[in-house]
């Protein structure tokens, strides 16, 4: 997949090419001729009585507005650029100069599926090697280190939660009313554990196995505005999603989002985890991706407030995983993620993964129905939305 990004002033754009034409006329000026300078200056040909043309009937002054106006615009992109790279660095606006944009909703539903609709849609991405590569028998353990073994998966099932979806679970998770309420009722929670509730601020977002990543933009770059991570074994469909990020940036570079709140990850997520295999023994554990997955190097309160998503449904993250029974299952990893988050901490899944403890007095359990319109792969489909809170 190719994403393909697109000039938002087209006259800008020519205007910059006039500025590069013409510094290449000047390297290439001994050379030149007559038909070159047609083709490259901007400006008006004047016709001779004879009908030719002639070098001195350049109209200039045309030729040197447009070339001011590009060099201004050059000159104010260039400061811009160098404002949002200094905001991003000191976590501050200098001089008020920069203030990111928050898109509502509808906004990030239309720039992103504009998006991928230029590049074909979603069919044409999601049914493509790059993406449905991991559904077949595949060795994920290929040009990993060798210190970081743990992993025996052979399938990485691909399939996508819609923003509709999505968008219902915040406002549940947060207690908002929306218009699609009435479809995510609670239908059932751990009563022994229902003195606590799943609802509280969203303070930031992971998505364990992130696919082309629309999630992560959805909690990032909507009225959420929290720093949003995704994790995902497979590299070209972290590729896909690192494109599409751009792609939408470049849709709204003239009045942008915060792209420092969007972080992807080519990883193997149960890497973070310490956890013990068949032999007993536990397996290497990579600290920096523990740190990334559980907001670590971000404050107390935001790892208090921390959703971490992952789409488990249908078994993908055991059975169907490829998992020969031998070693820990993905939601044993996931399980033992969610027990190292901080207390208030919310893991939401779409499998239960509470056959994975062996105790229930530590954490409550909520779930709700999604109601249709749910999942890619069956849009007439209503499926169990899980929510543990530490």
């Amino acid at each position: 997949v190719t994403i393909e990004t697109s000039s938002s002033v087209g006259s800008v754009a020519g205007k910059k090419a006039n500025v590069i034409n013409f510094l290449d006329s000047g390297r290439k000026e001994n050379n030149k001729t007559k038909d070159e300078t047609k083709v490259k200056m901007p400006a008006k040909v004047r016709k001779c009585h004879d009908g030719t043309t002639s070098d001195q009937d350049w109209d200039t002054r045309l030729f040197d507005k447009q070339l001011e106006e590009a060099l201004e615009i050059s000159r104010q992109e260039e400061e811009s650029r160098k404002n949002r790279k200094l905001a991003a660095s000191t976590n501050c606006f200098p001089n008020n100069l920069i203030k990111y944009r928050q898109l509502n909703r509808h906004e990030l539903e239309a720039i992103i599926n504009g998006v991928v609709e230029r590049q074909g849609g979603y069919d044409l991405i999601e049914n493509g090697s790059l993406v449905k590569e991991g559904n077949g028998e595949i060795d994920f353990r290929k040009g990993t280190r060798d210190s970081l073994k743990g992993q025996r998966q052979t399938r990485a099932q691909y399939g996508r939660l819609l923003m509709k979806c999505l968008w219902g679970i915040f406002d549940k998770l947060q207690g908002v009313e929306a218009d699609n309420d009435k479809k995510l009722q609670t239908v059932d929670s751990d009563k022994e554990n229902s003195k606590t509730s799943f609802i509280a601020k969203i303070e930031a977002f992971v998505d364990i196995g992130h696919g082309i990543g629309i999630q992560v933009l959805q909690a990032a770059w909507s009225e959420l505005n929290v720093p949003s991570r995704g994790v995902e074994l497979l590299q070209n469909r972290n590729l896909v999603a690192e494109q599409i990020r751009e792609s939408v940036l470049d849709e709204v570079r003239d009045n942008p989002p915060d792209n420092t709140l969007v972080e992807f990850e080519h990883s193997d997520f149960t890497h973070a985890i310490s956890i013990k295999s068949s032999n007993n023994c536990d397996e290497n554990r990579d600290e920096k991706l523990r740190r990334f997955l559980l907001f670590q190097d971000k404050s107390e309160e935001i790892q208090k407030g921390l959703v971490i998503f992952v789409n488990n449904a249908e078994e993908v993250f055991s059975a169907r995983s490829g998992d020969n029974g031998k070693h820990p299952t993905l939601d044993q990893h996931l399980a033992e993620l969610f027990a190292n988050m901080k207390v208030g901490g919310r893991m939401v899944t779409l499998t239960d993964i509470r056959d994975s403890f062996t105790v229930s007095d530590w954490y409550c359990y909520h779930c709700f129905q999604s109601g249709e319109g749910a999942v890619s792969w069956n849009v007439r489909k209503s499926i169990p939305i899980h929510v543990l809170t530490k």
